[in-house]
């Protein structure tokens, strides 16, 4: 699984750039820009003549939970001066864009979502639009960019690139600190099913009694429901519950955790697997093996075992798939191993120190799909089952685990 949240961005983007500047980026007299944001513009008209007209819009770039800010516009502002300077497009102004939106009953900061910028693109005429993310890193900041094509929704050019922080001094406040390690302070965002909301509402976090929640980033990335005798995951946009610490434009994710204990068991899951639209969805139900009182993800290194299946619908590894990944001893460089499409059941079993994972095909039989044997893991202080997920887009992806058993006994 390892640098998973980096091959999922390699997966979506047609181009990767990142660089580093170490001075602001301006406008050279040739209409360019100079620093990392000119590889963009230098893309763009690289593939001009996939654009009929050249007609195209610029919107305002957001954070990663889909909120304008400062850096956003300026980094949006920047682009469609240096886009109309090069000669090659039709720049669509910016009071033409807010007209289309108040007429499609949008806000100016309501356009983040793939949808919303294909209307508006195609009511203003334009054969491309110009939408990303600005995130906010150590000591600078991430910057996202894409073009799609608004008549077949198609990437035609996307790029990373990093900017220092003198690059966008626009004052913004500071970040939210995340207190994730901590399952009694849980306050997440509720914007798991909408694009877009401008101000995170703190909601209550429910659960099956005996579950754990290790919350995600700033108490958000991820939501769980426990209603009706179901146990449903909502993803959350730039999630990743296999992160202890930001990384890549990814945050620490919603991690549910049940402890198990004994050598000799079974763990049967039914879930229903709803991936919604986006890039890069993938959601993991795993067996954590390690040390008391850590967080269970793969980036921690004192686990002894993690045993993970995944449900990938990622543009690198297909929309249906699903696969199994094993590491041991702290190491999140385990192979994944694809175990096809088509499971509706998922099987973990002990037998001493021999640990696999059976999947069903829809026939109520389960086949044997990957196992090891790990003498050192059948010693580990505490065993866990790990329910979470990643995203790189705004999601509308949901698990719904209506039966987890353990020994043909119900963990809810």
């Amino acid at each position: 699984m390892k640098d998973l949240a980096s091959r999922s961005i390699l997966s979506a983007l047609l181009v990767l750039s990142a660089c580093a500047s170490k001075r602001p980026v301006e406008l050279s007299r040739t209409g360019s820009l100079s620093g990392p944001l000119e590889s963009v513009v230098a893309d763009m008209v690289k593939n001009r003549d996939r654009l009929p007209s050249g007609k195209i819009v610029v919107y305002a770039f957001t954070d990663l939970d889909g909120r304008q800010t400062p850096q956003g516009r300026l980094v949006a502002e920047r682009l469609t001066t240096a886009l109309a300077r090069t000669g090659k497009f039709d720049v669509i102004e910016r009071s033409r864009l807010e007209a289309a939106m108040k007429e499609l009953n949008l806000q100016a900061s309501g356009v983040t979502g793939e949808k919303d910028v294909i209307r508006t693109g195609r009511m203003l005429g334009a054969d491309a639009a110009v939408t990303g993310t600005v995130a906010s890193m150590t000591g600078g900041y991430e910057v996202n960019a894409r073009t799609i094509n608004v008549g077949s929704g198609e990437i035609i050019t996307g790029a990373i690139v990093t900017l220092a922080g003198s690059d966008l001094p626009a004052k913004e406040p500071p970040p939210q600190a995340g207190n994730y390690n901590s399952p009694d302070q849980f306050a997440v965002s509720d914007r798991i099913r909408e694009q877009v909301l401008p101000v995170p509402t703190a909601v209550t976090n429910t659960v099956p009694p005996g579950w754990k929640v290790w919350p995600g980033w700033g108490g958000s990335y991820g939501r769980s429901v426990f209603a009706n005798g179901h146990l449903y995951y909502y993803m959350a946009s730039r999630q990743s519950g296999g992160l202890s610490e930001p990384k890549n434009g990814y945050y620490p994710g919603l991690i549910l955790e049940k402890r198990i204990s004994g050598a000799d068991w079974t763990i049967d899951l039914k879930p229903s697997f709803h991936m919604g639209s986006g890039l890069g969805r993938w959601f993991t139900v795993s067996l954590w093996l390690g040390p008391e009182g850590v967080r269970p993800s793969n980036s921690n290194p004192g686990f002894d075992l993690l045993l993970t299946v995944l449900r990938m619908a990622d543009p690198g590894y297909g929309t249906g798939g699903f696969a199994v990944s094993c590491c041991l001893d702290g190491d999140d460089s385990g192979k994944m191993h694809d175990i096809g499409g088509g499971v509706t059941g998922i099987r973990f079993k002990r037998s001493g120190s021999r640990f696999s994972v059976l999947a069903d095909y829809g026939d109520g039989k389960y086949k044997e799909v990957y196992s090891i044997v790990s003498e050192k893991s059948a010693q580990a202080e505490t065993q866990r089952l790990i329910l979470s997920g990643q995203s790189y887009t705004t999601s509308d992806a949901y698990a719904d685990y209506p039966s987890i058993m353990m020994n043909g006994r119900s963990l809810f």
